[in-house]
């Protein structure tokens, strides 16, 4: 999907807004979140966004949309230092920073929690739903006309439960056959507390039937 191998079967050739992925992330459609994606470490956290946002030949002005975003993520108090100087977690809201900043339609996410703590895990989870909602003010170069779709892979059922509109189970490797859930609407699972979501029968239903997949294997 993000281009980084080709498909050997052209019936399988997957567009994004009618391009094709390489096509689509030249043109700022798709962002990508690799799973160990780093922050470039000789740059400051402010530098990593401008960059990001120079290659990509962005409009507006790039050093108020990077200060925006950066406070959108509690991270002001490190706009000028450099990533190694980070928790695990403060670089990946970074990177997550660095995946989006450019305002792409979509983007992909390959396990983009998998190597932060709880809380962080929360912070993030709701950064997603803003995202979602285009309910992000960036100063005057907002994201508020950006809401993106997106793709994220995980292992994890709480988090596919609560963050997914549409949950697909890939079975037998390599992938042979597949089975699609469809969740609750997404304002039943974002106004409340995640933890509360994990109690209700909707998610329950999700794990049973996630559970089930994967023991025909």
């Amino acid at each position: 999907i993000c281009g980084l191998t080709q498909s050997q079967d052209d019936r399988t050739q997957i567009k994004i807004a009618r391009q094709t992925p390489n096509e689509a992330q030249k043109s700022r459609v798709l962002g990508y979140l690799p799973q160990d994606s780093n922050p470039a470490p000789w740059l400051t956290a402010h530098q990593n966004l401008t960059m990001v946002l120079r290659l990509a030949c962005a409009p507006g002005n790039h050093a108020v949309i990077a200060d925006s975003l950066i406070a959108a993520l509690g991270l002001s108090d490190l706009a000028e230092r450099f990533p190694n100087t980070f928790s695990g977690g403060q670089r990946r809201k970074l990177a997550m920073a660095m995946a989006v900043v450019a305002k792409p339609s979509f983007i992909l996410l390959d396990e983009p929690f998998s190597s932060v703590d709880a809380f962080t895990k929360l912070e993030l989870y709701n950064f997603l739903f803003t995202l979602w909602d285009a309910r992000i003010s960036l100063s005057n170069q907002a994201l508020e006309a950006s809401a993106c779709g997106m793709i994220i892979v995980t292992h994890d059922i709480q988090e596919a439960s609560l963050l997914g509109d549409r949950l697909i189970v890939l079975q037998e490797k390599p992938v042979k056959s597949s089975i699609e859930i469809e969740n609750n609407p997404r304002t039943q699972r974002q106004n409340q507390d995640p933890t509360a979501w994990w109690f209700t029968d909707k998610h329950k239903e999700i794990s049973k039937q996630v559970n089930a997949a994967l023991k025909k294997e």
